[in-house]
């Protein structure tokens, strides 16, 4: 389940909404993809109080994680983890099952944030062209790997040419997970 851009407190009635919505919906991963709030400034025990009665209705057996939008401020993350809700801030999260394990990540980079402001507000084809390039570059180089939103169902890239050690480095990071793999079929 994914919920993003809640901005909990902004939209009267939105609350119950969801509540509605995910009741009885048995998941294994919930991801808050931020921007739990409208105002950026001023008390954020109502929304927590709202995020707290999401977070008790839903059902994730392997976890529930955030990360922080531009709504939100680093300050909220002892209340989000303590109403439940794992926040991931330059951090990863390994979900293993039947041998399988998917990474998640939290990124907090000023560049990617900047160059997606230059994607958006954009005011011509040439901005535009540059910007998404300037971004695609540093998300390769990051290895970043970006969701697919609003789809009615998943993607999901895959080759078994593609191999990774069995035994990690020592001073194997999650970030550096790609790093690891190689191109099984050269010789």
């Amino acid at each position: 389940m994914y919920l993003s851009d809640l901005h909990i407190d902004g939209t009267p009635g939105l609350l119950q909404v969801i509540l509605d919505k995910i009741k009885d919906i048995e998941v294994d991963i919930c991801i808050f993809g931020g921007d739990y709030r409208m105002a950026i400034y001023g008390s954020i025990q109502p929304t927590l109080r709202s995020l707290q009665q999401i977070v008790r209705q839903v059902q994730a057996s392997e976890g529930i994680f955030g990360i922080l939008g531009n709504h939100d401020c680093i300050e909220m993350i002892p209340d989000l983890e303590e109403i439940g809700i794992t926040v991931l801030v330059n951090d990863a999260w390994s979900i293993e099952r039947q041998g399988q394990r998917i990474w998640l990540a939290g990124i907090d980079d000023p560049v990617v944030d900047s160059l997606v402001d230059s994607v958006i507000y954009a005011t011509s084809q040439e901005e535009l062209t540059a910007a998404c390039k300037a971004l695609d570059r540093v998300l390769w180089y990051g290895y970043y790997v970006v969701p697919n939103w609003y789809l009615s169902s998943h993607r999901l890239a895959y080759s078994p040419k593609f191999k990774q050690p069995k035994t990690l480095p020592l001073y194997y990071s999650p970030n550096q997970l790609l790093m690891t793999w190689w191109d099984g079929t050269a010789r």
